[in-house]
C-alpha cells in the first residue's frame, strides 16, 4: 500500500512538473507590432505571417481588435513578414533580423486593394520599445570577423554596454555594472553553462564554446526582466548555429609563431611560441524544410615560453643561514639559484628565467533541429571540450619554477521542444545537463608551501578534484491577449558537486631576518580531504507582462521567485561549524545552513516613444530587485570539517619554528581551525535602478545614453572569528584557533553613466562604441566569491573604500568594413584591378581603461597585532605630509613611494585606508585584415592576418604592494604574461579559411 501511495505521489509530481511553465525562451526572439491602414486606423483580423527562408520555418497570427499582433518564440535569423487583410493590398517586409532575447516591434501599414502589393526591406536600426535593460547583442558577423586574441568567445563580452574588463578579457576578468564575477551567469541555448562550483566557465580552457559554433549571443548587464535571474550580475546567453536548407561548411586554421611577435615585457630575449588552432564545420538539411544538422570540431595545440621572475636567497645568505640555523636547510635548498643581486637587500638575489605553458584542447558540437509540423519543433545540442594545461604557478608579483597541471572536460547538452497550442499560446520546454570534471596538480620543488616576506612564495604539490554537475528542466509559456504579452514560467536545477584534495602544509615568515632565525609566524597543517559530495535542488518561478498602455508606451511588469536550496553531504555526514548559532560544532547531521525562502524580486520598467519626436526617440527607465547566493564553493566549506585542520601562530606558540611536528600535539588542543559558515545566512540582495534615452540617428546609427545605480546588501563576506582578545590575549573558544568564517554581511554601491553608439552590419559596414564612467564602493566584498578579509575583524566599516574592481573610465570600440572594391561593390567592378583590390575587409577592436585600486599592506608578526590575526592583510601607517607617489615621477621601477609608509606600533592597527592607490591603466588596438582570394558559386578561400596590441603599448601588471617586500612599488610582470588575451605584447596571427 505504501509503495502504491509513493508511486501515485511520484506520478502526480511528474504530471504537475510537466505542466509547470518553466525556463524562459532566452534563446528565441519575439515579433510584435500593429497593422494599420493608410489613415492610421487599426486593421483587426489581418493575417501576419513570418517566414525564415533558410529553413522554411513559417508561423502566422491574426491581429487583435486593436490591430496588434505578437509572434513569440521565433528562431533567430533573417525573416520575411507578410501582412494581408480583407480589402487591402498585401505588404511584405524583407530582411527583418531576429536576434537572441529580442522583442522586435515591426509596424505594418497596408494600402487599399486597388494598389499593388508592396515589398520593402527592414531597417537595421531599431529602437528598443519593450525593455529598459542595459546590454546588447553580439551578432554572427562580429563573432566571425572581429579579432579575438585566443579565439575565446567571451572576449567579445567586453563590447557590451556596462561590461568592464579587469584583466585578460576572458570569463574570469569581465564583470558588469560593479558586480562580482560569481554574480555573472552564462547560458548556452537558454540553459546553464556556468562552471557550477564557480559561475564563470573554467578559464584554463580557451575554446569551451567554439566561436565557429556560435550564431550570436546576448549580454544583459543590468535591469533585465523577470525571465532572467539566479544572480544579480550580468547575464549572457550564447546561441548555437543551426543547419539550413543548403549545405554549408568550413575548414580553417589559425597559427602563430614567436618570429612574428614583439618581445614580452621583462624578457631579455624572444621566447619560443608555437600555436595552432584548427577545425571545421558542416551543416545542412537531412529532410528539406524539416530536419537539419550542424557539426563543429575545433582543436588547439600550444607551446609557449613565458618570462618568469622571482626573489630568492643570495648565496651568502644561504651559506650563513645553513651554518647558523641548519634546521631550515631543506626549506632554503628548495629555492633556485639567483643570477644578480637585488639593489635593495644584499640577502636577496633576482632570479629570472622562463617557463613553458603547454595546452591541448579538443572541442566538438552536434546540433539536430526537427520541424515536426507548423506547430511543433525540437532540437538537440550536445557539446564537449577536453583539455589539458600545464602552466607556471605564480602569486601575481613573481613566480619561480612551480607549475600547475589542469585537466578539464566540460560537457553540455540540451533537448528543447516547442509547441504552439494556439497562435497566441506557445510553450517551450527544455531539459539539460551541464558537467565540469576538473582536476589540478601543483608541481613544485617542495611539498610545503613556503611564504617568506621578501622572497617569492614557493608552492606545494597540492592535488584537487572539483567535479560538478547540474541537471535542469524547464518550460516557458507565452500568451498574448488584448494589450498584454504575457510570459510565465521558471525552472528546476539539481546541483551535484564532488570535492577532494590532498594534504597541505603552509609555513609563513614575516621577514627575511625571522626566516634566518627560524622564527615562524604561522603554520597551517591541513589533512587530506577525501572526495566527498554535496547535493541540492533549486527552483525559480516568474511572470512577466509587456503591457501596451498606449501604442507608444509600454509597461514591463514582472515578478520572480528564486529558491536556491541548501547543500547536504551525500552520506548525511554534515558537520557545520558556527559559533554564532551552535556555539562551535553543530550536531552531526545538521544542515550546512538554513534555507532563505523569501527571495521575491519585482521588476518594473517603462518605455515611451514620444510622438512629437517622430518615433526616433525612446525614453526608458526601470527598477529591479535581484537575488543571488554568491559562489557555490563558499557554501561547501563544512566538507573540510571531516578532517583535521590546525592553524598554529606565534601569538599562541611563541617558539613556533620548523619543523613543526613538536607543536602539533599542543595545536590539536588550542589551534583546531574548522571552516565556519553562518547558518542563519540570507541571500544577497541587489536593488538596481536606471534610465536611458535611445535615439535613432541618420545612416542607421543608434545612440544610447543612460545611468545605472545599484545597492547590494547581504553580500558574501569573509572574516575570522575566535581571534585573541586584545587585553587578555585569550580566545572565546579556547579549544580552537582562529576560524575562517563566511557569512552574508557586506554592502556595496555602484553608480555609472553609460553611452553607446552602434550601427548594425549593413552594406559592408558595422561599428560600435561604448563608454562607462562609474564608481563602485564597498566594505570588502565586490559580490559573489570576491571578498577581502578585514584588517580588524571588529571594524568592518573601516574597510569602506573603492571596490577592488573599481574602474572609473572604460571605453571600447569595434568596427568591420568591407572595402568598396571588386565584383558587386561600388568601385572597380571589373578587370584585373577589381581582382587585386577587391575582396578586402578591415576590422578591429580598441579598448582603454583606467587602473585598478591597490591595497598597500605590511607583513607583521601575530604577536605584534592586537588580536593576533596576521592572516588578514595588515596595512601600514601613513607618514604625515609625505606624498604617496615617487618624487621623480611614476615608473615601473618606482610606482609607489615607500617613504610614505611606516610600520604601526606593536599592539595597534595601521591607519592607511584600504585601496588608496591605483595601478597603471591600459589601452590597446587589435586589427584584422582579410583578403578573399577566391570566390566561386559554392566555395570561398580567405586569408587573414590579425595583429593584437598593434602599437605594442606596454601593458604593465600590478606593482608589489607589500611594504615589507624588497620589491615594494615595483612592477615586474606584464598584464597578461601568456600568449593570448588582452594585455599581451604585440602579437600577430595568420589564418586561412575555406568555406563552402
Amino acid at each position: 500500500m505504501n509503495a502504491r501511495r509513493r508511486l501515485l505521489s511520484f506520478s502526480f509530481f511528474l504530471v504537475a512538473l510537466m505542466t509547470l511553465p518553466l525556463h524562459a525562451q532566452l534563446d528565441r526572439a519575439t515579433l510584435k507590432g500593429t497593422v494599420t491602414d493608410s489613415t492610421g486606423a487599426a486593421v483587426p483580423g489581418a493575417e501576419v505571417q513570418v517566414l525564415i527562408p533558410a529553413t522554411g520555418f513559417t508561423r502566422a497570427v491574426h491581429t487583435s481588435a486593436a490591430g496588434e499582433y505578437v509572434l513569440p518564440g521565433l528562431p533567430l535569423g533573417q525573416c520575411t513578414i507578410t501582412a494581408t487583410g480583407s480589402g487591402f493590398a498585401a505588404k511584405k517586409i524583407d530582411k527583418v533580423a531576429l536576434t537572441v532575447g529580442d522583442t522586435r516591434t515591426v509596424d505594418v501599414q497596408l494600402g487599399v486593394a486597388s494598389e499593388q502589393s508592396v515589398s520593402v526591406s527592414a531597417s537595421t536600426a531599431t529602437l528598443d520599445e519593450e525593455s529598459a535593460a542595459t546590454g546588447g547583442v553580439i551578432g554572427h558577423e562580429q563573432v566571425q570577423n572581429l579579432p579575438i586574441n585566443g579565439r575565446n568567445w567571451a572576449g567579445l563580452m567586453i563590447l557590451a554596454p556596462g561590461a568592464i574588463n579587469t584583466g585578460s578579457g576572458n570569463q574570469t576578468s569581465i564583470r558588469f555594472a560593479g558586480h562580482g564575477l560569481d554574480d555573472n551567469k552564462i547560458m548556452f541555448d537558454g540553459v546553464d553553462a556556468t562552471g557550477i562550483l564557480r559561475q564563470s566557465e573554467k578559464s584554463d580552457l580557451r575554446i569551451q564554446i567554439s566561436s565557429e559554433s556560435i550564431a550570436e549571443f546576448r549580454v544583459n548587464s543590468a535591469l533585465y526582466s523577470a525571465e532572467f535571474g539566479g544572480t544579480g550580475g550580468g547575464q549572457g546567453d550564447v546561441v548555437s548555429r543551426t543547419g539550413s536548407n543548403q549545405f554549408h561548411g568550413s575548414v580553417y586554421e589559425f597559427l602563430r609563431n614567436d618570429r612574428l611577435n614583439a618581445r614580452a615585457l621583462f624578457s631579455t630575449r624572444q621566447l619560443p611560441l608555437r600555436l595552432n588552432q584548427f577545425g571545421g564545420s558542416f551543416g545542412g538539411p537531412i529532410v528539406k524544410d524539416h530536419t537539419f544538422f550542424f557539426l563543429n570540431y575545433e582543436g588547439l595545440r600550444q607551446r609557449v615560453s613565458t618570462p618568469l621572475t622571482g626573489f630568492v636567497p643570495s648565496p651568502a645568505f644561504l651559506q650563513q643561514t645553513i651554518q647558523s640555523t641548519p634546521a631550515i636547510a631543506p626549506l632554503l635548498k628548495a629555492y633556485p639559484t639567483g643570477q644578480t643581486q637585488s639593489t635593495t637587500n644584499a640577502n636577496v638575489y633576482n632570479w629570472t628565467g622562463s617557463g613553458n605553458l603547454t595546452q591541448s584542447e579538443d572541442f566538438g558540437l552536434f546540433r539536430l533541429d526537427q520541424q515536426f509540423s507548423p506547430k511543433t519543433s525540437a532540437f538537440v545540442r550536445v557539446n564537449f571540450d577536453q583539455g589539458r594545461v600545464v602552466a607556471p604557478n605564480g602569486d601575481g608579483t613573481g613566480t619561480l619554477l612551480d607549475s600547475i597541471s589542469t585537466q578539464n572536460s566540460p560537457k553540455n547538452g540540451v533537448v528543447s521542444v516547442q509547441h504552439t497550442f494556439f497562435p497566441t499560446l506557445l510553450s517551450d520546454a527544455k531539459i539539460s545537463v551541464n558537467r565540469t570534471p576538473y582536476t589540478t596538480q601543483n608541481v613544485g620543488p617542495t611539498t610545503t608551501q613556503l611564504a617568506v616576506t621578501g622572497f617569492t612564495t614557493l608552492h606545494d604539490n597540492l592535488y584537487q578534484i572539483q567535479n560538478s554537475t547540474a541537471y535542469s528542466f524547464g518550460d516557458t509559456t507565452s500568451w498574448s491577449f488584448g494589450r498584454s504579452s504575457l510570459s510565465f514560467g521558471g525552472g528546476l536545477r539539481r546541483v551535484e558537486i564532488n570535492l577532494g584534495n590532498s594534504a597541505e602544509t603552509q609555513f609563513s615568515y614575516t621577514s627575511i631576518a625571522k626566516f634566518a632565525a627560524n622564527a615562524m609566524d604561522a603554520a597551517n597543517v591541513l589533512a587530506a580531504v577525501p572526495t566527498e559530495g554535496v547535493r541540492k535542488t533549486e527552483y525559480n518561478l516568474f511572470v512577466q507582462d509587456q503591457y501596451k498602455l498606449r501604442p507608444n508606451i509600454t509597461l514591463s511588469l514582472g515578478l520572480r521567485y528564486d529558491y536556491f536550496g541548501v547543500f547536504n553531504e551525500v552520506h548525511g555526514r554534515d558537520l557545520p561549524f558556527d559559533p554564532l548559532t551552535c556555539g562551535g560544532f553543530c550536531t552531526s547531521g545538521s544542515s550546512f545552513y538554513n534555507s532563505d525562502p523569501k527571495d521575491i524580486g519585482p521588476r518594473v520598467a517603462a518605455t515611451w516613444a514620444p510622438a512629437f519626436l517622430h518615433d526616433r526617440t525612446v525614453l526608458r527607465g526601470g527598477y529591479g530587485l535581484y537575488f543571488g547566493e554568491g559562489q557555490l564553493g563558499d557554501l561547501t566549506g563544512p566538507l573540510n570539517n571531516l578532517t583535521s585542520r590546525l592553524a598554529l601562530t606565534s601569538a599562541q606558540i611563541p617558539g613556533l619554528s620548523y619543523p613543526v611536528n613538536p607543536f602539533l600535539a599542543l595545536g590539536a588542543t588550542i589551534a583546531s581551525a574548522p571552516r565556519g559558515l553562518y547558518r542563519g545566512r540570507v541571500n544577497e540582495q541587489i536593488n538596481q535602478w536606471g534610465f536611458s534615452v535611445q535615439q535613432k540617428m541618420p545612416f542607421q546609427i543608434l545612440t544610447d545614453i543612460g545611468y545605472i545605480g545599484s545597492h547590494g546588501a547581504h553580500l558574501p563576506s569573509r572574516t575570522y572569528l575566535n581571534v585573541l582578545d586584545p587585553v587578555t590575549k585569550t580566545r572565546p573558544l579556547p579549544a580552537f584557533g582562529q576560524v575562517d568564517f563566511k557569512k552574508m554581511g557586506n554592502n556595496a554601491n555602484f553608480a555609472g553613466l553609460t553611452a553607446a553608439l552602434s550601427r548594425q552590419f549593413s552594406s559592408g559596414l558595422y561599428f560600435a562604441a561604448t563608454y562607462l564612467w562609474s564608481h563602485s564602493t564597498n566594505d570588502g566584498s565586490t559580490g559573489g566569491g570576491e571578498q577581502d578579509y578585514p584588517e580588524n575583524v571588529a571594524c568592518r566599516i573601516c574597510e569602506r573604500a573603492s571596490s577592488d574592481q573599481d574602474i572609473r573610465s572604460n571605453f571600447t570600440a569595434s568596427a568591420i568594413y568591407e572595402l568598396p572594391f571588386g565584383h558587386g561593390r561600388t568601385y572597380l567592378n571589373h578587370g584585373v584591378a577589381s581582382q587585386v583590390l577587391g575582396g578586402w575587409q578591415l576590422s578591429g577592436i580598441g579598448l582603454a581603461r583606467t587602473g585598478l585600486p591597490l591595497n598597500v599592506t605590511i607583513s607583521r608578526s601575530a604577536a605584534s597585532i592586537p588580536d593576533g590575526n596576521s592572516t588578514s592583510p595588515q596595512r601600514p601607517n601613513l607618514v604625515p605630509g609625505v606624498s604617496l607617489l615617487p618624487a621623480q615621477g611614476r615608473s615601473p621601477q618606482h610606482w609607489i613611494n615607500a617613504a610614505a609608509f611606516t610600520a604601526p606600533a606593536a599592539g595597534t592597527f595601521g591607519n592607511a585606508p584600504r585601496n588608496l592607490l591605483r595601478a597603471p591603466g591600459t589601452w590597446q588596438i587589435d586589427t584584422s585584415l582579410e583578403k578573399n582570394l577566391f570566390t566561386g558559386d559554392r566555395f570561398a578561400f580567405k586569408f587573414r592576418a590579425d595583429g593584437f596590441n598593434i602599437f605594442n603599448h606596454a601593458e604593465y601588471g600590478l606593482p608589489a604592494t607589500n611594504v615589507s617586500a624588497s620589491n615594494f612599488g615595483q612592477i615586474t610582470t606584464q598584464l597578461t604574461p601568456g600568449a593570448t588575451g588582452t594585455g599581451t605584447q604585440r602579437v600577430f596571427q595568420l589564418s586561412v579559411r575555406l568555406s563552402y
